[in-house]
């Protein structure tokens, strides 16, 4: 797969040095393969605010299900480079981004402390070309050559486990991986109801390493086994409507859905990895009668699944509730 991934990256390559009648932008931001909102890890700026009914089981607060956290999603993507041929309704494009994600209990007590703190960044690339079907109206694919992340458990939470539990762990994940994913029906500039699809595959380049490494002493010298299942699926599904019932050119409603099947870690000997679905659901509206690319949205969401911040993902049966502010 990793040699498929190179191969589609050569492709894209050719198309732009050899393709005639061609336009190239730099440094220009586009809607084209924009990440859907309902994507687990990706640039677009989130605001949340909801409750959760579990963490892993160390965490110093024990009676926190009754109390609202804070996710906070913030992110840039930095265009480089996209090419345009309008004959062929044809587009490239390129960018790289950078993001982090943090998970906060903002109320307390006895400080707002923060849980976990997951930074990525990656390098995009993709094609998309339109077609004259009424139904399909276009077909695309998104590869991620390059996707680093790299994981905290907050201080207050790992000194409460050194100091309070006797067989915490503190493990770092870090990883490189690629994405490949192809697409149907990408919203890009299309301002109608429309309903897109999208399908991909994600794995690591260093199969060996797997996504995380422990420090004997941040483990109180237990034996970590190594993850072994690398390979992540996804699906997702995203419906836009601008004209129906309880939306308009200006209040674009969104139902979008990500289904992921991925790895629950596990970090004990005795305890196998197992690979769980999990689902991330957004319902809302975004504002669209602005100038500025990004708009300002109203979110409803609901996340089931393995915990998917940092170290934590060793726990599954996990679910947040709660509102979205977005940029998008």
């Amino acid at each position: 797969m990793k040699y498929f991934v190179l191969f589609a990256l050569f492709l894209f390559t050719t198309l732009i040095l050899f393709s005639q009648k061609t336009e190239f932008v730099f440094a220009q931001s586009t809607n084209t393969l924009k990440p859907f909102l309902s994507e687990i890890r990706s640039p677009i700026v989130k605001i949340e605010h909801g409750f959760l009914n579990k963490l892993d089981g160390n965490y110093f607060v024990t009676e926190y299900n009754h109390k609202p956290f804070v996710e906070s999603n913030i992110g840039v993507s930095i265009p480089i480079l996209n090419y345009y041929d309008y004959s062929k309704k044809l587009k490239v494009i390129s960018s790289g981004y950078v993001g982090m994600n943090v998970l906060v209990d903002l109320y307390g007590p006895p400080t707002a402390a923060v849980i976990n703190t997951d930074y990525f960044m990656g390098f995009r690339t993709g094609l998309l070309k339109y077609t004259e079907h009424e139904f399909v109206r276009n077909l695309g694919v998104s590869l991620i050559p390059l996707f680093h992340e790299s994981t905290h458990l907050g201080d207050e939470y790992s000194l409460h486990g050194y100091q309070k539990v006797p067989d915490f762990k503190r493990i770092n994940l870090s990883h490189e991986s690629w994405e490949l994913a192809f697409v149907l029906n990408d919203p890009d500039t299309i301002q109608s109801n429309l309903l897109s699809l999208k399908t991909g595959i994600q794995g690591l380049w260093n199969v060996a390493d797997g996504y995380y490494f422990a420090d004997s002493l941040e483990v109180k010298g237990a034996e970590i086994p190594d993850s072994e299942n690398n390979l992540e699926f996804f699906f997702n599904l995203n419906w836009q409507r601008t004209s129906g019932f309880l939306c308009s050119n200006k209040w674009k409603n969104i139902l979008t859905v990500e289904a992921r099947n991925r790895t629950r870690f596990s970090y004990d000997v005795n305890i196998q990895e197992q690979r769980t679905w999990n689902f991330n659901v957004y319902f809302g509206w975004l504002y669209t009668n602005t100038k500025s690319e990004r708009k300002p949205g109203l979110f409803f969401r609901y996340y089931n699944g393995i915990i998917p911040h940092g170290q934590l993902r060793n726990t599954d049966e996990f679910h947040f509730v709660g509102l979205s502010i977005v940029y998008y």
